[in-house]
């Protein structure tokens, strides 16, 4: 198990189920598709889902992704978003 060097970040630092996790990048758009709705496909006025990702390094100095998902409104993004912990959807390893 490595040690994690990591004691504040330029980008933040997250909490996701107990484990602190420290931003190395700025998130941004995932690009990922859903189902129920993505920005391309919603007209002005509807419900999408807007999914950001950034890289991050876990407690144990494991390279990790973060995930983010907001329900935004196509033409109103500028709203800005609950940047929170509980916003986060899932931490994957890299």
């Amino acid at each position: 198990m490595s040690t994690n060097h990591y004691t504040t970040s330029t980008y933040g630092a997250v909490n996701y189920q107990g484990l602190q996790y420290f931003l190395t990048e700025a998130a941004e758009l995932s690009g990922r598709r859903f189902d129920d709705g993505w920005d391309d496909d919603a007209p002005d006025g509807a419900e999408y889902i807007a999914e950001y990702c950034a890289n991050a390094v876990g407690p144990d100095g494991e390279d990790v992704t973060i995930y983010w998902q907001f329900l935004a409104v196509k033409g109103e993004e500028d709203q800005g978003y609950e940047w929170d912990d509980e916003s986060i959807t899932q931490v994957i390893p890299q």
